[in-house]
């Protein structure tokens, strides 16, 4: 897996589909996701529009099955 330098602090999750999601974020703050492909490789880094975070992040499963990641933003807002 290469193409994007993520902080310490990412997080793992498994997706509905039982594979792992990796979601970081790089020294500016913006926030990536790479998942595990079917094939058990990797796919490539995708950007996450939005709020800038702050490592470290938390991760956790929604009631609908959608991973939902958690931090403090740069703004100091969760």
């Amino acid at each position: 897996m290469t193409g994007q330098t993520i902080q310490p602090g990412f997080v793992v999750g498994q997706n509905l589909s039982g594979l792992l999601q990796l979601i970081g974020v790089d020294r500016a703050g913006n926030v990536w996701t790479n998942a595990q492909t079917a094939s058990a490789g990797w796919g490539s880094w995708v950007q996450i529009a939005g709020a800038r975070l702050a490592p470290p992040l938390a991760v956790a499963r929604n009631v609908d099955g959608r991973l939902e990641t958690f931090s403090i933003g740069l703004d100091g807002e969760v």
